[in-house]
Order: structure tokens, then sequence, then C-alpha cells
């Protein structure tokens, strides 16, 4: 993963901008503060597009489609972060507590934006 876009996105999960969400890249759900959820790797997906990267954004029954993809990364914001895999899965299977993907870190161990951007500081080469 390249490094300097490995801080960007450590730093952006840090923010406090972005509320956690689970299973898909983006949601805006009804009620309570209508306020979008987004997975580590949909902070990825904002972060990419404010830095210029174009991609083609579309909301569907509330859930928000980056280049036609609402679960993984886009090959664009995949090859713009240097992840080697759309899941942000670690590199020759390396597991941090048993998981080996960040959308596993996320969606499964429910790890918080402040864990998750301290493994990406810690691990970018493997990612």
């Amino acid at each position: 993963m390249n490094h300097e876009r490995a801080l960007l996105l450590a730093e952006a999960l840090e923010s406090g901008q972005y509320k956690q969400g689970y299973g898909h890249l983006e949601t805006h759900p009804e009620g309570d503060d209508n306020t979008p959820r987004l997975c580590c790797l949909g902070v990825a997906c904002r972060v990419a597009q404010d830095n210029g990267l174009e991609i083609d954004v579309k909301v569907k029954d509330h859930v928000v489609f980056f280049d036609g993809w609402d679960g993984v990364l886009p090959d664009a914001v995949k090859y713009w972060f240097g992840f080697d895999d759309c899941n942000g899965a670690f590199v020759n299977d390396h597991e941090i507590d048993g998981w080996c993907a960040l959308t596993d870190l996320n969606d499964a161990a429910k790890y918080d934006f402040a864990a998750i951007a301290q493994i990406i500081r810690e691990n970018w080469e493997l990612l």
C-alpha cells in the first residue's frame, strides 16, 4: 500500500468525520440522525474521491455504490491506494488477532476506526 495514502486513510478514520457502519461501503439509513455510515473501506473511497479520484457514485435503497461496488473496493480505489486486494487483505494472509482483511476487522471483529487506523499505520506494507 502507498505509505502516504495509507496515512491519509488513517487520519480520515481518526478524524471523527465518519460514522462507522457495517456490511456495505456506505449506507444512508432512514431515521436516527440520517448520518451516513461507512465501513473503513467506504472511508477509503471518500478519501480517494476527496483527493481527485473520479468515482461514479450512485445510491440505491439507501446503499451507496462506488463504480458499481457496495461491499468491496472498486478497482480504481484499490489501485489509487495500492492495496493488494479489494478487501484490504494482508499480504500472505498475515493475521491480526486471527483476522486477515480490513473488511474482517471492521465487519466481523467490530474494531473501531481508531483501532483500524492504528493497524493501517503499523502494517501499511502488508496491505
